[in-house]
């Protein structure tokens, strides 16, 4: 079974988004945050589902209903989650 792993800079970004919008509206930033671990869980089942990205060795996910996309890559058995950004931000480099 694959497992997912969830990075120092991903949990960071979540952090920050739960932050945000802990700040303007709780039950917004629970909804984001629990929109984010779905999309995690969803990647454990169908971890080719992302689009491969840049060399093709990361593929992007979005988290659905928010503007936010998972940025993955897959080692053997595990999804690393490698970080949480907003679709609207340069996130090519990261």
């Amino acid at each position: 079974m694959t497992r997912i792993l969830w990075s120092i800079p991903a949990q960071t970004d979540l952090a920050g988004i739960d932050a945000h919008y802990r700040a303007i509206h709780p039950e917004i930033a629970d909804r984001m945050l629990n929109a984010a671990v779905a999309s995690g869980r969803f990647l454990m089942e169908y971890p080719n589902a992302g689009r491969p990205i840049g060399d093709g060795r990361r593929r992007k996910w979005s988290v659905g209903g928010t503007p936010y996309r998972l940025l993955y890559r897959l080692d053997r058995d595990t999804v690393r989650i490698l970080r949480v950004v907003h679709a609207a931000s340069d996130w090519t480099n990261r």
